[in-house]
């Protein structure tokens, strides 16, 4: 980069203020401050709470010291989600790279991540992740995850001969 570069305005959106004492035994996660992430925020409809938008302000990269100056490239597709979508986005709106391959994961319209309990049950041990924040940019957008700039599909054909056909574009 040879240019300050912003993120995206977005909204951290919730749906609770505090968890229920009684839920917390089957919420397992790495920092317990969750189970109160809600209380400071704001109500903004019957379904969700936003986050102090001060916490969610990012001072814009700045370039500093050597940097490479040549084309860069990053291979994208569906396997891209969470904070490899978000990379992927912020590449492409900021025209720091080529985007070579097919559309990620995620959605532009919003993806929640950031905060997890793994709830875990009880009596079977199943576990699943529960998303407590969801992240929404302030301004409309597609319903899709990030396009490349340069589309090429994974073949059946690729796979059998074991040809990565992206890798050989961003190389050619």
């Amino acid at each position: 980069m040879n240019r300050e570069t912003p993120f995206e305005d977005v909204d951290r959106l919730i749906r609770y203020r505090t968890v229920p004492e009684d839920l917390r035994p089957v919420l397992d996660t790495w920092d317990r401050s969750f189970d109160h992430l809600g209380e400071n925020a704001t109500r903004i409809n019957d379904r969700f709470l936003r986050l102090d938008a001060q916490g969610d302000r990012v001072d814009p990269i700045r370039p500093r010291g050597t940097r490479y100056e040549g084309d860069v490239r990053v291979l994208i597709g569906p396997q891209n989600s969470s904070a490899t979508f978000q990379f992927a986005d912020f590449v492409r709106r900021n025209r720091l790279a080529t985007l070579i391959g097919e559309a990620t994961g995620g959605n532009r319209r919003g993806i929640n991540g950031g905060c997890f309990y793994f709830v875990r049950l009880p009596a079977t041990g199943l576990e699943a992740d529960l998303p407590l924040i969801g992240r929404f940019p302030t301004t409309p957008q597609p319903d899709r995850g990030v396009k490349p700039d340069i589309a090429i599909p994974i073949t059946r054909a690729d796979i059998a001969k074991g040809t990565d056909g992206q890798l050989i574009r961003a190389l050619a």
